[in-house]
């Protein structure tokens, strides 16, 4: 009886030490990106003052938010056993539904904050504009990610269908998202911008090769 309670007390510490960790993690990923626009500035920055300035770094700050959520979001999808295991099941699809209307709010006010400064008569189109017009492009995935999502509940679509559609278009949006961050500011030809691009995003794509694999070889394995 004693060993069994034993082993819950400690299940229940490395539960709540992983939870510790992990919301570390993304709330460190959070604030290395709300401060990069403040300690890298691109040239662009260089020529703003006063609101416009204020508008620009917020807008980028926003954007720099928008990828670190979706990033989690993407491994709240995936459900990684220690993830679910700290958690719960309930906890990560509640997450995974607010987390989604919060994205798209983030990003939003990214696509906002940075073309009012510009005036939006000068919309950047066009291929010398091409990573701005990728980062239109994962506007209009992720508001079409979160639309069918709540159509498919309003409207009691195929679930089937709706899955492979969610999952595509998610893979299309973490895939393209550090495409539109390198190549849209000059603030990630510096090093430390990069290293978290690396971070942020290379880390999530590691951490799903790392569980697909797994359970691909626990199911072989049986």
């Amino acid at each position: 009886m004693t060993d069994s309670r034993n082993r819950t007390k400690s299940t229940v510490r490395n539960h709540r030490l992983t939870k510790l960790i992990l919301l570390g993690l993304l709330l460190g990923a959070a604030g290395t990106g709300i401060a990069l626009p403040f300690a890298y500035e691109s040239t662009t920055m260089w020529y703003k003052i006063g609101l416009d300035k204020t508008l620009l770094r917020a807008g980028k700050i926003c954007g720099l938010l928008t990828v670190t959520l979706i990033c989690a979001q993407s491994l709240v999808g995936l459900r990684p056993k220690a993830l679910e295991q700290a958690f719960g099941a309930p906890s990560l699809l509640r997450w995974h539904r607010r987390s989604a209307a919060l994205i798209v709010l983030f990003a939003v006010l990214h696509a906002l904050l940075i073309l009012v400064p510009e005036g939006l008569k000068n919309l950047p189109i066009g291929y010398k504009f091409w990573p701005e017009m990728i980062g239109g492009g994962l506007l209009a995935l992720l508001v079409s990610q979160v639309g069918y999502s709540w159509a498919r509940e309003r409207w009691r679509l195929a679930y089937q269908r709706w899955r492979t559609i969610h999952r595509y278009l998610a893979w299309c949006i973490l895939l393209l998202a550090p495409v539109h961050l390198l190549f849209v500011s000059e603030m990630f030809s510096q090093t430390v911008p990069r290293l978290w691009v690396a971070g942020v995003v290379g880390g999530t794509l590691v951490t799903h090769l790392t569980v697909r694999l797994s359970r691909r070889l626990a199911v072989h394995r049986r």
